[in-house]
């Protein structure tokens, strides 16, 4: 299943309504008994996400080395790249939630995927993707970065019959397929200034 901004956006919505239909649990989460809270309460979205509507900028290993990949600049990586993620395509995460939201389990539930790899190897992956002669170069690593990233799913392949299904490759390609759009509409609008 594609799913498109509206979707996901149907998803937030439906989470709302959730959150509404179950008050006693939503004020039985952490902090005030709002959609957002519970929804917190119940989904750990665990990993790294990758596909359409990731913000180009907001410091995540993905947008950053596709961006300086698709620009022709270093790929920067932090310490010696070993620290690992875990990357989860947007259509595999919201189909997640959306079974989370409408199952009956009021736990925490993992979602996100459980194929790890370092972060060197997926600049690497990165650069092979985008045809990019960039090099990588390494930086020190932030004291707060996690050396591990690797969720457990089996509740929610138990609970919910979930599982990531599109291939780190192939939310890849979407991926920067969509950057690619984003900064040639960006070029275009600086152009025409």
């Amino acid at each position: 299943m594609d799913w498109t901004r509206r979707d996901f956006l149907k998803a937030s919505a439906a989470a709302s309504a959730l959150a509404a239909l179950r008050p006693q649990e939503a004020a039985a989460a952490d902090g005030p008994p709002h959609a957002d809270t519970w929804v917190k309460s119940v989904c750990r979205y665990c990993g790294t996400g990758c596909g359409l509507y990731v913000g180009t900028k907001d410091g995540r290993v993905v947008p950053a080395l596709i961006g300086q990949a698709i620009a022709g600049e270093p790929m920067t990586v932090f310490g010696d790249g070993s620290q690992t993620r875990s990357f989860c395509y947007v259509d595999d995460l919201i189909d997640g939630i959306y079974r989370l939201l409408m199952s009956d389990e009021p736990e925490p539930t993992n979602i996100g995927n459980p194929a790890e790899m370092t972060v060197l190897e997926f600049a690497k992956v990165i650069r092979k993707l985008t045809g990019t002669a960039s090099e990588i170069v390494f930086e020190p690593l932030p004291t707060d970065d996690p050396k591990v990233r690797q969720p457990d799913i089996s509740k929610a392949r138990r609970v919910l019959g979930w599982a990531p299904r599109v291939p780190l490759e192939e939310g890849l390609v979407k991926t920067i397929e969509y950057f690619r759009e984003l900064a040639a509409e960006t070029s275009a609008a600086a152009a025409s200034r």
